[in-house]
């Protein structure tokens, strides 16, 4: 496979290296030679936004789907016990717009720790008696998530301000559109978003880029050494612009009573962008109002007027929107 731009630091004072592969894949690699380790993520560029409300959730069931077993793992936990039996840690999530899967190595191992995550997004195999299997199982972790009030009060808050767009969803969808998903709808998932345009592999440590580079490229070869076939390179149709969202009116309220001794309270309102540059003003200010002990609603709150245990800010911020507002535990009787 041949690199499309040259390998290069994006200035001086950056220390890490980009190159952009043949396929668009992006690969990003920083190595720090006091590290005795290897982390490295591949993020792809999907998630619980990209869904209609018929298939919610299926980002999320697809990234536990693709654990599974690949095509050199067929069995399931194998590519687990991979990776921990040379003490290393697998993990994946699925956020709002992307899907990432990640693995942290002793530096030795730093091959298999690719070499998995390459697996895990090129090669699934995606079974129906693993789909089968696994439906009951996020079930059960979109009721965990539904039982918690200081998760269930955050799915509130965006489904208030986001109303039906898929900002408002919650990222593993719900116990119906879970049930019904077909193999088929998930393999068509993959198919269009899983190329390597839609990737990017970030890795850190004990590890130089030219060997990155090197490992990232067998991906997209079989077993025999020869390039995979486009049409098994799971290539998409054009990927079309994301619907900006329509966000709630000013001073809504939504309330889920629920017989618990601690009330959980989220106050928020529209915040920025990731690409605005008024995002670190806001992460500024956000970490004075409450990040820490000594923040100022933590003073005010729980130091000088015992009105909430927890309180803390938060923000999020997506492509072309974002969140921002205030979170709190508190008695229900001093609301």
């Amino acid at each position: 496979m041949t690199v499309r731009s040259v390998a290069r630091r994006p200035s001086e004072e950056l220390p890490y290296v980009r190159t952009v592969l043949d396929n668009g894949l992006r690969v990003v690699t920083q190595e720090m030679s006091h590290a005795r380790s290897v982390s490295a993520a591949l993020f792809v560029g999907v998630g619980s936004r990209h869904e209609d409300e018929s298939a919610a959730g299926l980002s999320h069931l697809l990234e536990h789907l693709v654990f599974k077993g690949t095509a050199g793992f067929p069995d399931p936990g194998s590519l687990s016990e991979l990776i921990e039996g040379c003490g290393g840690s697998v993990n994946a999530s699925t956020d709002r717009e992307l899907t990432a899967y990640t693995a942290r190595v002793p530096a030795s191992a730093a091959a298999t720790a690719l070499n998995v995550i390459g697996e895990l997004a090129t090669r699934p195999l995606l079974r129906g008696s693993d789909l089968a299997a696994e439906k009951p199982v996020i079930v059960d972790e979109i009721r965990m998530y539904v039982d918690s009030p200081t998760d269930h009060v955050f799915t509130i808050f965006d489904e208030l301000l986001f109303g039906r767009h898929p900002l408002g969803r919650e990222i593993a969808g719900t116990p119906r559109s879970v049930r019904r998903a077909t193999r088929d709808a998930a393999m068509a998932h993959w198919r269009r978003w899983y190329r390597p345009g839609a990737m990017v592999l970030a890795a850190a440590g004990a590890i130089d880029h030219a060997t990155v580079l090197r490992l990232v490229e067998r991906w997209w070869e079989t077993d025999d050494g020869a390039p995979v076939p486009l049409a098994a390179r799971a290539e998409p149709s054009a990927i079309g612009p994301l619907v900006a969202p329509l966000f709630g009116d000013a001073g809504s309220i939504s309330v889920a009573h629920r017989r618990l001794a601690q009330g959980n309270l989220c106050l928020g309102m529209p915040g920025v962008s990731r690409t605005d540059p008024d995002r670190w003003t806001l992460d500024l200010l956000g970490a004075v109002l409450g990040d820490g002990m000594s923040s100022r609603l933590f003073l005010e709150l729980r130091e000088r007027r015992s009105l909430a245990y927890d309180v803390s800010t938060f923000a999020a911020s997506y492509s072309d929107c974002g969140t921002v507002g205030v979170h709190a535990g508190f008695d229900p009787e001093r609301l």
